[in-house]
């Protein structure tokens, strides 16, 4: 929300400038071209952001779907396999990342509370014992 609403405030102060700059107030080729750039590249970077925001919704769908077909298949095998367990660290992960930038100013639209309230998928004990390599 905090990135739509600056990009926003900066198309709407290139529009005021280069008005100004059409009224002759300024003599600036400079101005003229950069507010022109600025405008344009705020313009796409507000109409991008607010196609982001109506696209959350999909692939929070996406993502609680995939969520609910690993704890189907978690219960339904009992052991997990490498791929169903490579694919509930990724999960983790973007939960995780959801429920640390669901609630910031800059990024409250871009990601969804329904996925921030997922809980955690449980990892097997094979895999809690197995050490951590850094690269």
């Amino acid at each position: 929300m905090g990135w739509l609403i600056l990009s926003i405030i900066i198309f709407i102060v290139c529009i005021v400038v280069n008005t100004l700059d059409e009224i002759n107030c300024w003599q600036s080729d400079f101005i003229e071209y950069a507010g022109l750039v600025m405008g344009s590249a705020s313009f796409a970077a507000s109409f991008i952001l607010i196609a982001c925001m109506i696209d959350t919704k999909n692939s929070a769908k996406v993502t609680i779907d995939m969520y609910d077909n690993i704890v189907e298949l978690t219960q339904e095998l009992g052991v997990s396999s490498d791929a169903i367990m490579e694919k509930t660290l990724k999960l983790n992960e973007e939960i995780l990342e959801h429920r640390v930038r669901v609630n910031k100013f800059m990024t409250k639209g871009l990601y969804s509370k329904d996925v921030a309230n997922l809980p955690l998928l449980e990892l097997p004990e094979i895999m809690k014992d197995i050490p951590i390599e850094y690269d």
